[in-house]
């Protein structure tokens, strides 16, 4: 029974541990697309002080967009956490490019092995 809790508790790490790893590569990589695969059907949106909720369509295009004028140089986690009953994630993280220093802030739910991007926040530092 223990054998079978550690196990579980090990694999719930490694799975958020992984959807972390792959926000971060789509930050350092300017991988727009790779959000897609993460993103809710809706996501409120506020980049740069410009607030909405987007389809996942349109959030994508919004990344596409940044990157185009954003050059990524690093991307690190600074905290990520879960709400009292583990149902909502965050995730925040700094990211750094060619026009300066901003936080990022992501709330997400996970299913299964699913991370949902419910919102997406990026602004300057």
């Amino acid at each position: 029974m223990l054998k079978t809790m550690l196990s579980l508790m090990v694999m719930c790490f490694t799975v958020g541990v992984m959807a972390q790893m792959s926000v971060e590569e789509a930050f350092r990589k300017e991988n727009a697309q790779a959000f897609g695969h993460h993103f809710h059907a809706d996501v409120e949106m506020s980049l740069l002080g410009k607030d909405n909720r987007y389809s996942k369509a349109d959030a994508i295009g919004l990344m596409e967009k940044f990157f185009s004028l954003h050059v990524v140089q690093s991307f690190s986690k600074v905290h990520s956490g879960s709400s009292r009953g583990k149902v909502s994630n965050y995730y925040i993280g700094q990211l750094t490019t060619d026009k300066g220093v901003y936080r990022v802030y992501i709330y997400y739910d996970v299913h299964g092995d699913k991370k949902d991007i419910h919102e997406l926040r990026i602004e300057k530092n």
